[in-house]
């Protein structure tokens, strides 16, 4: 999938405390209260959280699910992934 067919498919939800968010107005910080809004969202539906992951190379990548490790920030979605999607990366060229 690429990253065009996620946006399409999944639609990204708009930052609500940043409007000059990253990736149009849809990238959640890892700090403060947009991290704070994220792990609520993850709490309640944790199949609406993704998490945009810096590779070892460079490139970014989309991860279901909330990561620590490598994190570049989070998207939360309109429609949730499937279990049978867990562990999917895309990249976000």
């Amino acid at each position: 999938m690429t990253y065009d067919e996620f946006c399409d498919k999944y639609r990204r939800v708009k930052n609500m405390y940043d409007t000059h968010a990253c990736f149009d107005g849809c990238l959640f910080e890892t700090y403060g209260i947009e991290i704070e809004h994220v792990k609520e969202v993850h709490k309640k539906h944790p199949n609406l959280v993704w998490t945009v992951i810096e590779g070892d190379d460079g490139e970014l990548y989309l991860a279901t699910g909330y990561h620590w490790v490598n994190r570049f920030g989070f998207f939360i979605t309109e429609k949730p992934w499937s279990e049978d999607e867990i562990n999917t990366e895309i990249l976000i060229d």
